[in-house]
């Protein structure tokens, strides 16, 4: 069976909300099936029935929207006055 990737977007009760990686789908999964310390953002993968936390993928996507929030934030600055 091959592995599918999500990226977890928000708990709900007592279901977890999560982005399936290449169609952008949502899908619904009992939050007590999800790994241990996983949390909103991180990427969880569910290969032969088990679930598991990829920590380089999520903090590989924790560095991208970072420095694309970097990226906007110096756009918006307003340049700095002549005085």
């Amino acid at each position: 069976m091959e592995a599918r990737r999500y990226v977890i977007d928000r708990y709900e009760e007592k279901y977890a909300v999560l982005v399936e990686s290449e169609t952008l789908d949502s899908e619904d999964f009992l939050r007590a099936e999800m790994p241990a310390g996983s949390k909103p953002g991180d990427t969880v993968v569910l290969e032969n029935g088990i679930w598991h936390i990829d920590h380089a993928d999520t903090e590989a996507r924790s560095n991208e929207v970072e420095a694309l929030m970097a990226k906007l934030k110096a756009r918006s600055m307003p340049p700095p006055s002549k005085t």
